[in-house]
């Protein structure tokens, strides 16, 4: 029993943290096929927990993203070397999810929500100055959820997703790059 209340209280704080009322939540298997609950608030997503661990034991990957727009961007494929230089650059993550030894999904906040294309333009900066592959941070990508295990057909062995901050702020620098892309936008 405990157990499962940790888990639900981790997953409650990385919503948070997201600062969104509805996400989407999904499974995916190694034949890349997926199961996604799409459009859920967090009430919803308690009657779903015992499926989803009981497909992420049968080797499915659990995943999250916000619901229709939103102003988040995440970016996966972090070390402790790039998500240091971020923070001191002025984009401190709202949440971070490590997913191995050194690697870190880290989910930024905006402080607007974007369409689709800014969201696409604003990624693709932001990989860049992250220094990761811009090809997982569009405005649709899902993270791991935390708390679930990371299959191993993912990167070679299993490993837990875990929660290690969830302050669920604005990154500082966001007024200035924003405005480069919104005002071009408008």
């Amino acid at each position: 029993m405990g157990r499962i209340i940790h888990q639900q209280d981790i997953i409650e704080r990385q919503i948070l943290a997201m600062g969104i009322a509805r996400f989407d939540v999904a499974t995916r298997k190694k034949s890349g096929s997926t199961l996604a609950h799409d459009g859920l608030y967090l009430t919803q997503l308690w009657g779903l927990v015992d499926l989803l661990r009981e497909q992420n034991q049968a080797g499915h990957a659990v995943l999250i993203r916000p619901h229709g727009e939103h102003g988040m961007t995440l970016l996966g494929g972090l070390d402790n070397a790039r998500l240091s230089k971020l923070r001191v650059e002025g984009f401190e993550p709202a949440l971070v999810v490590q997913y191995g030894k050194d690697l870190f999904q880290a989910w930024l906040k905006h402080d607007r929500k974007l369409d689709q294309a800014t969201s696409e333009k604003v990624a693709k900066c932001l990989a860049e100055i992250a220094g990761v592959d811009a090809s997982i941070s569009h405005w649709d990508s899902y993270g791991y959820l935390a708390n679930f295990l990371i299959p191993a057909w993912v990167q070679g062995e299993e490993q837990e997703a875990y929660l290690i901050e969830d302050r669920g702020i604005v990154y500082s620098a966001a007024p200035q790059l924003l405005s480069k892309y919104c005002a071009a936008a408008s």
